[in-house]
């Protein structure tokens, strides 16, 4: 979950604090409990890391230029020892020979710590890094003298668990080594200069030409070339440079006060631009280039939809929309638990799973325990490149551009959309729907990104909700069918952003022991969209207005609610398959304005990071 940027210069030495510190603001959304540098200059290693955000650290700086050939920097989401000054990376060896970062968790530290005390070697932090570098600093000072490379070679084949690592030796200064096992780590091609980083926003501004690396491989940047080693046998691979296709102004708030508020923006245009790519038109076919080959000669019995937070979210919808449109019998489950229940699948199964960043660890894992039983998988990602695009058998990209604050919007939507082009053309495909009824849900489909934009002119509305509602504590979001998806996630925004304890319920179960907290002051927000349960909705909301409970409403039938006393915001019509589509955003712009109301930080909420890549 941590971001890291390292640099080498290819000749000289230059200031490296505005490419260090501007390139980890671009990866503070990863973690921002601290944050700190380190800079290889003729005078030795400046080392610099204090515990709050990066603006902590560059006021700690001052006017320092940080100058030097080789750099790196880390910012932090604490697992071991708490976020403070001595915790945070980088870390270095008791010599201070060696200097790294390092994100995911060492599992065996404790033993390997236990190893070096015996030998002399003395801790000041709680990390299991500083035991990593501590390692390190021994091989390189006793086993391997002067041999960067088959130091860290070998103190990798030490270590369990899962990690990316960017280290640096004093007596090296044009080197720069970076190593991959289950966390996200990849090179940058420059003119000047190469770099590592765990995302491709870190030195988008100084270059878009990339190498991924794969786990079990270490890239070794030294002066003006790179070379790329297999861990295990110590021997050079041949690895394939890419373009990254989209630029750092896309990464930028664009005039939006902050990144979550212009993503919600976004949504309009991002899903007619995918349309555009998949849905043409009503009248053609849903075009998913690929997928027929993956399916032929496949008898597919069961999907199986993983994926943790709101891509789980995504993937309760789709259960609905495939089970509907396709007709084929799906099971969602959270990732993390999917990859320790070995349940009953076989190669009659599709994995579907879903992330935004395609680096989530628990679903990394929930594939390869599926896959391991014999299922195909299907990865519905937004990173071209990640973890999880290059594991899974097929890819489907949602398009969706980079996502930076912290609680997800057009991503979410982004997935739902290929959920219901997947759903569509899997009923293309298989004639489970009338050719005519197939046609209206596309136009249907093509028009919702129109209604989107409807909303968004509303969203004054949204605004004068979230001040009747900012001084609650408590708030449950109340849905049935293919809403009840959607109440969780708009209950899992608000609780993100706002620190509001709110939850998210299956409209029939509210009676089942909920309703024991309605009383007056506990509000309730209710999705009603038209739909054959519309009614079931409205004896729900009848329970909570006997109790003196008060209630908001998302509904795009207006006028069936005209008789109570309770909040109404209406949404444009639509078939009742898309209302997940369009009731997500006032839920994000309800979560959006309360966090706003409480003086919250909205991109970067306390505890928590964009991309969990630790179990």
């Amino acid at each position: 979950m941590c971001g890291i940027l390292g640099t080498v210069i290819h000749e000289g030495s230059e200031p490296l604090r505005s490419t260090l510190i501007g390139g980890l603001r671009a990866v503070e959304y990863r973690g921002y409990d601290s944050s700190g540098v380190a800079v290889l200059g003729s005078d030795g290693v400046m080392l610099s890391k204090r515990a709050g955000k990066i603006s902590v650290l560059e006021d700690y700086l001052g006017e320092e230029p940080l100058v030097g050939s080789v750099g790196l920097g880390h910012t932090r989401w604490a697992t071991h020892g708490e976020p403070n000054d001595v915790n945070s990376h980088p870390h270095q060896d008791n010599h201070e020979t060696i200097t790294l970062v390092h994100n995911g968790i060492i599992e065996n530290y404790s033993e390997l710590k236990l190893g070096l005390i015996a030998k002399g070697i003395h801790f000041h932090s709680e990390t299991d890094t500083e035991v990593v570098a501590n390692l390190i600093g021994y091989l390189y000072e006793n086993e391997y003298p002067g041999n960067l490379i088959d130091a860290v070679r070998h103190a990798c084949r030490q270590l369990k668990g899962s990690f990316s690592l960017v280290i640096m030796a004093r007596d090296n200064p044009r080197m720069l080594i970076g190593v991959r096992q289950q966390m996200p780590l990849l090179v940058g091609h420059g003119k000047h200069a190469s770099y590592l980083g765990s995302d491709v926003t870190a030195f988008l501004s100084m270059t878009r030409d990339v190498t991924y690396l794969e786990d079990g491989e270490m890239a070794v940047l030294d002066h003006d070339t790179v070379r790329f080693i297999d861990i295990a046998t110590g021997k050079q691979i041949e690895k394939k440079r890419e373009r990254v296709d989209w630029d750092i102004e896309q990464a930028q708030k664009g005039g939006f006060d902050t990144f979550m508020l212009k993503e919600i923006h976004e949504q309009p245009q991002v899903l007619r631009q995918m349309l555009e790519r998949y849905l043409p038109s009503p009248a053609e076919p849903v075009y998913l280039p690929g997928l027929d080959e993956f399916f032929e000669d496949h008898d597919t019995r069961l999907i199986s939809l993983v994926g943790c937070g709101t891509a789980w979210h995504a993937c309760k919808v789709g259960r609905y929309v495939l089970e509907g449109l396709a007709k084929i019998p799906c099971r969602v489950e959270y990732a993390h638990e999917a990859q320790y229940h070995f349940a009953p699948i076989d190669d009659s199964a599709v994995t579907i799973a879903i992330s935004q960043s395609g680096e989530t660890a628990d679903t990394l894992g929930a594939v390869k325990a599926q896959k391991a039983l014999g299922s195909r998988s299907i990865a519905i990602c937004n990173v071209v490149g990640s973890s999880l695009t290059r594991i899974a058998d097929f890819t489907l990209y949602t398009t969706a551009g980079p996502e930076i604050s912290v609680a997800s919007t057009k991503a979410f939507t982004c997935q739902l959309t290929m959920l219901y082009l997947m759903g569509l053309w899997l009923a293309e495909r298989n004639g489970s729907l009338d050719p005519d009824e197939l046609r209206r849900l596309k136009a249907e489909l093509i028009a919702i990104p129109d209604k989107m934009a409807a909303i968004l002119h509303s969203k004054k509305q949204i605004d004068r909700l979230a001040r009747v509602y900012r001084q609650v504590n408590h708030m449950y979001f109340l849905g049935r069918g293919l809403s009840y998806p959607v109440a969780m996630e708009g209950a899992l925004k608000l609780k993100e952003i706002s620190y509001v304890h709110a939850e998210g319920y299956a409209g029939g179960e509210m009676k089942h022991g909920a309703i024991a907290l309605i009383e007056p002051g506990f509000p309730s927000c209710i999705l009603a969209p038209q739909s054959p349960l519309l009614e079931k909705m409205v004896a729900n909301m009848e329970e909570i207005l006997a109790r003196k409970g008060e209630v908001m409403v998302l509904t795009n039938n207006p006028d069936r609610f005209s008789q109570y006393d309770v909040h109404v915001f209406s949404f444009p019509d639509c078939p009742q398959l898309y209302s997940p589509l369009l009731m997500s955003l006032p839920l994000q712009l309800f979560a959006y304005y309360s966090a706003m109301l409480r003086g919250c930080d909205i991109d970067q909420p306390r505890n928590l990071a964009k991309s969990v890549v630790v179990e």
